[in-house]
């Protein structure tokens, strides 16, 4: 079984790595993607936060070290309880459906949500799967 817990590992922190790597590089549709939500998040929230291209390459960077660490087998739980804390506002910033008006596009942005929620929940239960095993 061990064999099978690491390639699922190495599978679920490619899905992060491949993205982390395109936001690092590229982040400015990303960052006008999650734009409106940012600047709902600068209404609520009692922080000044960074621009939003630095806040999406950060959290693809964090995505991509933490990604790092779960293939590694190095505190997988933890590493996947942080990755599924910062894949939560990704999708909620990057992926919000219902708000798309577009008819022809609002299918592929629903898609996204639902992978990044299964992702989330195949995280979730990494995490609380056997208490036996120690990765």
């Amino acid at each position: 079984m061990r064999p099978l817990r690491t390639l699922a590992r190495c599978v679920l922190a490619w899905v992060f790595l491949r993205a982390g790597y395109d936001v690092v590089t590229n982040p400015a549709k990303p960052a006008t993607t999650a734009g409106p939500f940012l600047a709902e998040m600068r209404q609520r929230l009692p922080v000044k936060l960074p621009e939003d291209t630095v806040i999406v390459r950060a959290n693809a960077a964090f995505q991509m070290g933490a990604a790092g660490l779960f293939a590694a087998g190095v505190a997988p739980r933890v590493v996947a309880c942080g990755l599924v804390a910062s894949l939560l506002p990704t999708t909620l910033a990057g992926h919000q459906f219902w708000k798309v008006e577009d008819a022809a596009l609002r299918p592929n942005q629903r898609n996204h949500f639902n992978k990044n929620m299964a992702i989330a929940a195949g995280l979730v239960l990494y995490v609380l799967g056997d208490r036996r095993r120690s990765s």
